[in-house]
């Protein structure tokens, strides 16, 4: 491996750690700015509580995907949770606002 990939190797590993927090803080900017397309408090307080459970979720997954190992292929089953529930969020958040979607 060559210095260029190891640094290469490393700036993909920042956008794996730090993206999906740059993506949700975009969204929430985007959401705010087009704050019309939102019906009233209920949806405001749910986008707000998606979001907090959102950063929670990385937050939780930053920490324990970096303590195990992963062996073999086959996805783990706190791996398949976090994606479903990542999911998840991600589509209320869409269905409340689409711009939560982030930058086209």
């Amino acid at each position: 491996m060559t210095a260029v990939d190891s640094q290469i190797d490393r700036r993909l590993e920042q956008l794996h750690i730090w993206g999906p927090y740059a993506l949700l803080g975009v969204g929430a900017v985007l959401a705010v700015a087009s704050a019309d397309l939102m019906d009233g408090p209920g949806e405001w307080y749910t986008a707000g509580t998606l979001v907090g459970a959102a950063l929670l979720l990385q937050t939780w997954w930053h920490g324990t995907r970096h303590r195990r190992a992963h062996h073999g292929r086959s996805p783990s089953r706190a791996g398949t949770a976090y994606y479903a529930i990542r999911w998840a969020i991600a589509f209320v958040l869409t269905w409340i606002n689409p711009f939560f979607v982030g930058p086209p």
